[in-house]
């Protein structure tokens, strides 16, 4: 949290540890088969969900960033309403997807009523069809040089988006 440099440079340690592991791992030791952790802080909300003992995505309710991570695939979803943070689908204004991940499956995050930025690391080579489909309120993309396919459809009904910023270009 925000006390971390500080008590880093007043112990003398070498490096500190991020807080949303710092949770993960102490809710781990109580409790080995923790799957889900909400942090409420004095400034801002966190819910982050575990698979396999690795957090797999965080939602930063003062920011509205959903951040997913992880490696390989994200599944594919006949259904949108089976996406892990169907739940939270109207707070969320910002999708980080981080460079772990290969591929961005299908209705992945189509129908988030208020997703208007999506930020794509380098590293995601894939888009499924639909993976970004029908968000009104979408205007800006950022998609990585190693974007090699792009479904169809991708942002179907995403009649919004001003922007697409592809990292690479100037």
């Amino acid at each position: 949290g925000y006390g971390e440099d500080l008590i880093r440079a007043g112990l003398r340690c070498d490096f500190g540890i991020v807080e949303t592991v710092a949770h993960f791992k102490a809710a781990a030791f109580f409790c080995p088969d923790v799957d889900f952790i909400i942090d409420i802080g004095g400034q801002d909300i966190k819910c982050f969900k575990i698979y396999n003992g690795v957090i797999k995505w965080i939602l930063d309710r003062k920011t509205a960033t959903l951040t997913v991570s992880g490696g390989g695939i994200i599944p594919a979803l006949d259904d949108p309403s089976k996406q892990a943070w169907r739940e939270y689908a109207s707070e969320i204004r910002r999708v980080v997807v981080k460079s772990g991940i290969k591929t961005i499956g299908k209705n992945t995050f189509s129908r988030l009523p208020a997703l208007k930025t999506v930020v794509i690391e380098e590293g995601i080579t894939t888009l499924q069809m639909d993976c970004l489909a029908y968000n009104d309120l979408l205007t800006e993309m950022y998609l990585p040089s190693s974007l090699q396919t792009v479904g169809q459809g991708t942002v179907y009904e995403s009649n919004n988006i001003k922007s697409i910023y592809y990292y690479g270009t100037e």
